[in-house]
């Protein structure tokens, strides 16, 4: 990899954090739509969360060091680049910090500012907490540029479209990985995250994980990727 890798204990201290972090007050709704039409968005994700084959385990030392290249992964895909290309790609900083949560997903995100090439796009890959209730694995899914949290996300350009490529690429790797629909979109609050780099959960319905859903997250149920347009536009507006 390019840039140095945050070490073992340092990420693992990450994946406690993930686990405790707290959220704040707002109500969460639900969504039913069921447009098989938007199975076709699903396919698409699918073919760019191939290329991400790294698991998250990598970024807490168990397995072998991935390149940066692997990490970036479908970051050239062509549609998944103009998707995006309204929201600026800002660099992690040098001088923030480099041995905690952050730095971690800096380097799953392929973010230039911890050696990766990243241009735009989002990251989705396995949570290391399983949670209750589900099967298959949770999903995080975060933005390629260092966004620190939803209220920031929010004042950029090209924010609504940032925040629903998530939603589909969080939904796709979640079904890809055994996960079935619908499932659990949530995102914490800016006054309540302990890592500051805005990243999703995507879980089964029946699950629970970092005591999310809660009202005191923002929530939706997820049954197509066609639903991703709607939560989008009432989370970010």
């Amino acid at each position: 990899m390019v840039g140095a890798r945050p070490p073992l204990a340092a990420c693992l201290a990450f994946v406690f954090s993930v686990c405790a972090t707290p959220t704040e007050f707002t109500e969460f709704p639900e969504f039913a739509l069921q447009d098989e039409a938007g199975l076709a968005l699903m396919a698409r994700c699918a073919q760019e969360d191939k290329a991400d084959t790294c698991s998250f385990r990598q970024l807490r030392g168990e397995l072998r060091s991935a390149s940066a290249s692997s990490v970036v992964g479908s970051l050239t895909e062509p549609e998944n680049v103009a998707r995006l290309a309204e929201i600026p790609m800002i660099k992690y900083p040098m001088n923030y910090c480099t041995h905690c949560g952050e730095m971690a997903f800096c380097h799953r995100a392929g973010n230039p500012g911890c050696g990766g090439n990243a241009r735009g796009g989002v990251a989705s890959f396995e949570n290391s907490k399983r949670g209750t209730g589900c099967n298959a694995r949770p999903t995080l899914t975060v933005p390629r540029s260092y966004v620190e949290h939803i209220d920031k996300l929010r004042k950029l350009p090209g924010a609504r479209g940032v925040m629903e490529s998530m939603l589909m690429h969080g939904f796709s790797h979640y079904r890809s990985r055994g996960g079935q629909a619908p499932v659990w979109q949530c995102i914490h609050k800016s006054g309540s995250v302990s890592v500051r780099w805005l990243h999703l959960h995507t879980f089964c319905k029946a699950g629970r994980v970092d005591n999310l859903p809660s009202r005191q997250a923002l929530c939706a149920l997820m049954y197509s990727p066609s639903d991703a347009k709607k939560i989008a536009a009432r989370w970010v507006h």
